[in-house]
């Protein structure tokens, strides 16, 4: 497993470096042999760093929208500081953008296998929680530099809530 850290000192991040992170972090499941000089090796090879930049691109689009979703929720109320971090429902049509992204490279049969999918799954859900969790994050910052200290405020900067991470399936070329 591979741990992927992003630092900031001003805001979230935005929309594009979430969605470079996710998809490094899905391309990172995939292991090519760099001794290796097959040519299955050398199409992976020249595929992984494309196969990256066509995730990233095809998932920016999407965290945009859900980091918008949340800023505007908690915009409207406080209460959303010590909700629950969404199970988002949209997962399926982000999964679908990986696997259509995979369906164009040596990757597919891979990233066809349910298991795969379940894995992908779950980084996407972790990153989008972690997105969600610093934007709740900086709306208390904002809150609490601005003297606006509420119960739902004070509660959630007196504990934060952790976002699990799970190992990745991988593969080998």
């Amino acid at each position: 497993m591979q741990t992927f850290i992003m630092t900031t000192n001003g805001g979230a991040h935005p929309a594009d470096a979430w969605s470079a992170q996710t998809a490094a972090h899905i391309v990172s499941m995939i292991r090519v042999d760099n001794s290796s000089t097959s040519s299955d090796a050398k199409l992976a090879r020249r595929a992984l760093p494309r196969f990256e930049v066509d995730l990233a691109d095809a998932l920016e689009r999407r965290y945009e929208s859900h980091q918008l979703s949340e800023r505007a929720a908690l915009a409207e109320r406080d209460e959303r500081l010590n909700e629950a971090l969404v199970q988002h429902k949209e997962l399926d049509a982000e999964v679908a953008l990986v696997m259509e992204v995979a369906k164009k490279t040596p990757f597919a049969a891979h990233f066809a296998d349910p298991n795969t999918q379940r894995v992908v799954r779950d980084i996407i859900q972790n990153h989008l929680a972690s997105a969600q969790h610093i934007e709740r994050h900086w709306h208390c910052d904002r809150k609490l530099a601005a003297n606006e200290r509420n119960e739902h405020v004070d509660r959630f900067h007196a504990g934060r809530v952790a976002v699990r991470h799970e190992e990745p399936v991988s593969m080998t070329v």
